[in-house]
């Protein structure tokens, strides 16, 4: 059977692992790539034009000859994507499947927005499952984790138990994405799947409910399966930096110990982890030094303990996060901070609490957010309750189109109904800045409470490259590789 996946604005491993899949089952795949370049999550470029099924691009989706349309979206991109996907279905005539952690927050608004089916939860077996039920000219019937119509009526299949032995799936489809431009000299890899926390904001603690009784959320690869994969793109591509992108890389530190041995040996090129501030220490700091580890990344998100505890659900002190930043810094690895602004019940002095504590740290970057409410999360139906969000932005906000961006990012402004929303927006804007440039600190304690108008929009442009200044030489790299893709 012949299934086109539908994607947009950047390499979704995900995807590459259905492909992956599918493939080993015999079945083919083919990558429709909307490159987002003129508003791609990262950064707007109004000169550029929406992505559009050209006679070129439909040629080649001719020749594909699909059975099946496969989309997967982000709360941010589901409106371009089920947009893109209605246009294929009509054309050729095949049902579309949308999959990912907005539709399984959403199924039943995906099946009202013309979707044929939804894949709820972890798709590689039931996506085989119903790729062979269709192929034999059969519906989804019981296929678990599929959603869909029938006689008007959404049937609800439930949910199969988790893949627990990671290494049984074969490597990642990275060609279908590379071809595409959407990644060049850096590796994205994924060792693991699932996070222990339960941060109200993050989609974890509402999977952790739906599979509760279904195998253990909080999953890994070998360490051995991770160096093959690295070794087989290093081999196709050139590779020269690896970012992971676990939520929490360092959760196991036997694991951890056996990687950065093995790592360090057989590979050896940079990399850039994520991690909590509650799970590193020396120890294992300088083993990941060894190992060729470049960047570390922090979550902190308030310098106020009372909101990260009690409006956050993230249970740690600000000596844990001293503590964590000096350790890191002392290991000799670049250290970045994320944090994020505009949070329900956050008043500008809490707020301001936050860049205390970034100044603090000094970290080497920042990443500075405003809050977006992410469906089904906690911290979506508090705003909610708190009256910041009233109903019609809820729905809109839910279809991933909140904003007068019309797309769901917390790269941008803020979407709901703060008291303090500018003070959000400048300091999110202001503070990789002054991180960069210290002596413009007290310049933005005088200022970060007035209306700058446009000289804040000018801001959010230039504080992009002051966030992650590599990681955004990176994707402008990728940007531009995309934009050369999408010209053949």
């Amino acid at each position: 059977m012949n299934v086109l996946f539908v994607c947009r604005g950047a390499e979704l491993l995900g995807v590459e692992y259905l492909s992956s899949f599918l493939k080993r089952a015999g079945h083919r795949t083919e990558l429709l790539f909307d490159p987002a370049l003129e508003d791609n999550l990262y950064f707007k470029n109004p000169f550029a034009r929406e992505f559009r099924l050209n006679d070129k691009t439909m040629k080649r989706i001719e020749r594909f000859n699909p059975d099946l349309i496969a989309a997967s979206a982000l709360t941010g991109t589901y409106l371009k994507v089920r947009k893109l996907s209605m246009e294929l279905k009509r054309r050729f005539g095949v049902p579309a499947l949308i999959g990912g952690v907005h539709a399984t927050a959403l199924p039943e608004m995906a099946l009202n927005d013309g979707f044929d089916m939804v894949c709820r939860g972890e798709g590689e077996e039931a996506l085989l499952e119903l790729v062979t039920k269709l192929e034999a000219g059969k519906g989804p019937g019981n296929t678990r984790n599929i959603w869909f119509k029938k006689g008007g009526k959404i049937v609800r299949n439930g949910l199969r138990p988790l893949i627990q032995d990671l290494d049984s799936l074969p490597m990642p489809d990275k060609d279908m994405f590379f071809r595409c431009g959407a990644f060049t000299d850096t590796l994205y890899v994924m060792t693991g799947r699932g996070c222990p926390f339960k941060c109200t904001y993050c989609f974890n603690h509402f999977y952790q409910k739906i599979y509760c009784g279904l195998g253990n959320y909080v999953r890994r690869r070998s360490v051995e399966n991770v160096i093959e994969e690295i070794k087989l793109s290093q081999k196709k591509h050139n590779v020269r930096f690896v970012e992971f992108l676990d939520d929490t890389f360092t959760l196991d530190r036997g694991w951890v110990e056996k990687f950065c041995a093995e790592y360090g040996e057989s590979v050896g090129i940079p990399f850039r982890i994520l991690t909590h501030p509650a799970t590193v220490n020396k120890k294992i700091l300088t083993q990941l030094k060894l190992a060729g580890c470049r960047d570390i990344a922090i979550g902190v998100e308030s310098g106020d303990s009372k909101i990260r505890r009690k409006v956050l659900g993230r249970d740690t002190t600000n000596e844990q996060i001293l503590k964590a930043g000096a350790s890191v810094k002392n290991a000799g690895i670049n250290l970045q901070l994320f944090v994020m602004f505009g949070v329900p019940d956050e008043t500008p002095e809490d707020m301001w609490k936050t860049v205390e504590l970034v100044r603090r740290i000094r970290p080497k970057k920042v990443g500075a957010s405003v809050f977006y409410p992410f469906p089904n999360t906690k911290l979506m139906e508090y705003a909610r309750e708190r009256g910041l969000i009233n109903a019609a932005a809820s729905s809109e906000n839910e279809a991933g189109g909140t904003g007068s961006n019309n797309q769901g990012s917390y790269y941008y402004e803020s979407v709901i109904n703060h008291p303090h929303r500018m003070d959000a927006e400048n300091l999110k804007n202001l503070v990789p800045i002054s991180n960069a440039f210290p002596f413009l600190h007290p310049l933005v304690k005088r200022v970060y409470r007035k209306d700058l108008g446009r000289a804040g929009e000018a801001l959010g442009l230039v504080y992009v490259p002051f966030r992650n200044p590599d990681r955004a030489a990176r994707k402008l790299g990728e940007y531009v590789n995309m934009w050369i893709a999408s010209r053949r």
